[in-house]
């Protein structure tokens, strides 16, 4: 009977050790494909965004950055990214749970701050902010307001 005894603990000991590994490993994993969708999210409205200045530049119609464009607050300037075909809804709708939309202008220095995580929405990232162009995030809009209200 101890013999029996011992393999059975030795299993369920075994059984432990595996069951915590999975846990990390499981954990991590989650971390990486929560980080991977934000970057995705942000990386699509950043495109989104570029391009639809770019047309506006050019042509002036459509819609450009905010404050170029008289926008009043981020629900406005996502609807019409969705509406010019820009943007996907699903992902407009991501950005405005989970970010503040910075009200950029096209003359704003390369290292303003385009996005910003909403506090408490983005717990594993709370300090990324996206530039309005290549370069640091460091610098907040210089208007006011400095981010669109929802």
């Amino acid at each position: 009977m101890g013999r029996h005894y011992q393999t059975l603990v030795s299993v369920l000991g075994i059984g432990v050790v595996l069951m915590l590994v999975a846990i990390v490993a499981g954990g991590s994993y989650l971390k990486r494909k929560m980080l991977t969708e934000m970057m995705s999210e942000v990386r699509s409205f950043h495109m989104s965004a570029q391009q639809a200045a770019l047309d506006f530049s050019t042509v002036a119609e459509g819609v450009g950055y905010p404050a170029d464009s008289g926008i009043v607050s981020a629900r406005e300037y996502v609807g019409k990214l969705v509406a010019g075909g820009y943007l996907a809804k699903s992902n407009g709708d991501a950005i405005l749970e989970r970010y503040h939309i910075g009200n950029v202008s096209e003359k704003d220095p390369a290292h303003t701050t385009f996005l910003r995580p909403k506090p408490g929405k983005q717990s594993m990232s709370g300090a990324i902010s996206y530039p309005l162009k290549e370069g640091p995030a460091s610098l907040d809009p210089p208007r006011i307001p400095a981010y669109l209200p929802d």
